[in-house]
């Protein structure tokens, strides 16, 4: 069955309506379900005079029976237009929900138990609240445009990296529903082109924010009331994870390059709309190639591990974690949220330009990936 799925606060004609795509949660906080569906249904892009999407803003999914559950947004893509150069990764807006809501959620989607790759093995199923069909899989789509609408008016040109056809016929209202194969989840049906569909994988968009299939059923953690999101930052682990970090990737740097590097954690922290750097101090130090001293591979993490309180650079870093968590950074290096050695230009680097040069590192604000 579907769940249809709209942003109260900003469409309350649910104008923008869509389908639920599937039910999650955090993987280092079972206890925090989220529900997922399309960006350009609960965080559509908006015209001038239009109300922006905010975090917390009230999501409805209604049942097929017409009763309805709340949600509250929590985290989503901002999509990029294609006139202004960017093809988007994902098309997608995660809802914060309640255990029994993501019980209830679950059942009424019949949402399979596994999630995988999205590929020409077997024929692919949706069903979306306006309709539903089956079809082969027809490989990648490459850059091609689709078009959206506005919320206040007006259509917009978007491409997007990495999304795939299915030879099935969707309609408007169908966006976020769930394509399946094989009796799993392998992608979100985002657009509808004539006699074929768009939908982007699923499990890439796992890996991004770090969320994990239920299976068969919710973690026993998960029924239980939500609590809501943990603060940006806290002390603690914050503290020390903040401290380790700066010692492994800045330990070479004078105080005002430990102290930039300490603003891009920090910048990504409090980002207003990008989630996939992670959550809070811990996660999005943690987050997956990201920073580099916490990759299994690197032969800094042994000893990014072991420094303790014994080594003068580490109780300097320690003391710039402290300045970071308490909100006393003076310099927040213009907002950057990436850097790079010198000796090294990343791919994401190219034809970009720094906004700040100490010593050993050039640092970016212009950058969203």
């Amino acid at each position: 069955m579907a769940v249809r799925v709209f942003n109260r606060t900003i469409d309350p004609s649910a104008g923008f309506a869509g389908t639920l795509t599937c039910v999650v949660h955090v993987s280092n906080d079972p206890a925090h379900c989220v529900a997922i569906s399309a960006a350009h249904v609960l965080a559509p892009l908006t015209g001038p005079g239009s109300p922006v999407p905010q975090e917390n803003d009230e999501v409805i999914f209604e049942m097929p029976g017409g009763n309805q559950l709340t949600g509250r947004l929590w985290a989503w893509i901002e999509l990029q237009r294609r006139v202004d150069g960017f093809s988007n990764r994902f098309d997608a807006a995660l809802v914060t929900i309640d255990g029994a809501n993501a019980a209830t959620l679950i059942a009424a989607l019949g949402q399979p138990s596994l999630v995988a790759d999205a590929g020409p093995a077997g024929p692919l199923a949706f069903s979306g609240v306006t309709s539903s069909d089956s079809g082969p899989f027809q490989g990648p789509a490459g850059s091609d445009s689709l078009i959206y609408p506005v919320l206040g008016g007006g259509l917009a040109s978007l491409a997007f990296e990495g999304s795939f056809r299915l030879d099935a016929t969707s309609d408007s209202g169908d966006s976020g529903a769930l394509v399946t194969s094989q009796s799993r989840g392998v992608g979100m049906l985002i657009a509808h082109e004539g006699l074929q569909s768009r939908f982007v994988p699923l499990k890439p968009l796992l890996k991004e924010f770090d969320l994990s299939w239920p299976g068969a059923a919710l973690p026993v953690a998960a029924l239980a009331p939500a609590t809501p999101p943990p603060a940006p930052v806290v002390a603690g682990d914050a503290l020390d994870t903040l401290a380790r970090t700066l010692w492994g990737e800045a330990r070479g740097e004078p105080l005002n390059g430990i102290r930039a590097v300490a603003a891009v954690v920090m910048n990504r922290v409090e980002h207003p709309r990008i989630r996939w750097w992670g959550i809070g101090v811990v996660g999005v130090c943690r987050a997956s190639q990201q920073f580099s001293c916490w990759n299994g591979a690197d032969p800094n993490l042994p000893k990014l591990l072991a420094v303790d309180g014994t080594n003068d650079k580490f109780r300097l870093c320690l003391d710039v974690a402290q300045e970071a968590v308490d909100g006393r950074l003076q310099n927040r290096v213009k907002d950057a949220t990436h850097y790079h050695h010198k000796s090294i230009l990343p791919d994401w680097a190219r034809g970009k330009v720094p906004c700040e040069d100490i010593r050993n590192h050039l640092f970016y604000n212009d950058i969203e990936r």
